[in-house]
């Protein structure tokens, strides 16, 4: 089980005693207990604590769940878009597969910056169509699981990154009022000018922009 957990930690960026504290405990005892095989069998609420953390569903925490056992399959993806942004023609691992898309580890992609990783908690819902290996994502992984706890998970974590952009809102509001570019703004807050402009426009923010040497008012 520490594999599974320790793969979803590298790919946060979290060690142990970072994770303990997003789950909620004052100490790293428990999840020493676990990596040390001293806990060998975590209890219920502390698998949530671990996997609401993480970002993840409680069931991709499970050992018989990861792909019978194997490592993950890589697979190529022609196109990506979110938002005003593509990616194309970009290898990732393949997570879990749903009805008519999948779930992808992009945390190795040489495609995405580490930003657009963060931003992205290192994993991405692509259609299956958008994908070479039609092999690979034939099929479905746990459809009565996709219902429950995959989409409350997928909840949670929008839930979480939306708490997380209107913690950035009033400063990105403030930096807007000073900067004159847009760039100026998502520098002054350490984020991506494509995350500023989804918060901004959430959150009803203007940006401004320099074009042509005058300052144009931009919400998105």
């Amino acid at each position: 089980m520490w594999h599974i957990i320790e793969r979803f930690m590298r790919a946060k960026g979290y060690g142990i005693r970072q994770l303990s504290r997003v789950a909620g405990y004052k100490n790293p005892t428990t999840i020493y207990s676990i990596k040390t095989g001293q806990s060998k069998d975590p209890s219920f609420s502390t698998m949530i604590r671990i996997a609401d953390a993480l970002g993840v569903s409680l069931d991709e925490l499970r050992p018989d769940k990861q792909a019978g056992g194997k490592s993950m399959t890589q697979v190529t993806v022609r196109l990506y878009k979110q938002g005003d942004k593509v990616w194309r023609d970009f290898k990732a691992e393949l997570i879990k597969r749903y009805e008519n898309s999948a779930m992808i580890d992009i945390s190795e992609s040489e495609a995405f910056s580490k930003i657009e990783k963060q931003e992205f908690n290192n994993r991405i819902v692509v259609s299956k169509k958008a994908i070479v290996e039609k092999r690979a994502v034939a099929g479905v992984d746990d459809s009565d699981i996709l219902k429950t706890s995959v989409n409350t998970g997928l909840k949670k974590i929008s839930k979480k990154r939306k708490e997380a952009r209107a913690k950035y809102a009033r400063g990105i509001a403030e930096a807007a009022s000073q900067c004159d570019t847009l760039i100026d703004v998502a520098k002054r807050i350490g984020k991506s000018t494509t995350f500023v402009k989804r918060v901004a426009s959430e959150f009803e923010i203007n940006l401004p922009r320099r074009n042509n040497g005058h300052e144009e008012i931009a919400s998105r």
